[in-house]
């Protein structure tokens, strides 16, 4: 079993109770192991918190009635429901066809986190400036898209007619 210390801004290994007197001496100033992962964990958090957490892409549900639709982002296409993976960074025009139906749009907009505001907040400006250069500052917002596309009246048969009784 290992034990970890930290001494002289070097991280020790000391073997506990396993080599006996010939064990190294543990260092008599230790931190516990929660606290070098609090460490590590303050360290990511100033040094681009939101590309850690989140990456630089979000998955973006698309949902249609009726379903069954086409929906399109750039060069990506899916039948709905599904979903779409978009670059945080950019806000984006969702276009929906489906036979039968009036092809319609909505948008899906690029807003800022909540994570680069503690980023700033700490004083991580090296980590506020890596989200943002990376685009993981940003969110897309709506994370669920739904789009009701309305029948097309021209594709519609024309009504039966009765003949008019004489």
């Amino acid at each position: 079993m290992w034990t970890y210390g930290y001494r002289c801004g070097c991280i020790v290994r000391a073997v506990v109770r396993a080599v006996g007197p010939a064990a190294p001496k543990e260092c008599p100033r230790t931190i516990s192991r929660a606290g070098l992962l609090s460490s590590a964990l303050l360290a990511a958090w100033l040094a681009g918190c939101a590309t850690i957490v989140h990456g630089t892409t979000q998955q973006v549900r698309i949902e249609t009635i009726p379903a069954g639709a086409k929906a399109s982002v750039g060069s990506q296409t899916i039948t709905t429901p599904g979903e779409l993976t978009l670059p945080r960074e950019y806000s984006f025009i969702v276009n929906f066809e489906k036979p039968d139906c009036l092809p319609t749009y909505t948008h899906v907009e690029s807003e800022t986190s909540n994570l680069v505001w503690g980023n700033l907040f700490l004083g991580g400006f090296v980590g506020a400036a890596i989200d943002f250069a990376s685009g993981a500052a940003y969110d897309l917002q709506p994370a669920t898209v739904s789009a009701t596309l309305a029948s097309n009246p021209a594709a519609e048969p024309p009504a039966a007619t009765t003949p008019a009784a004489p």
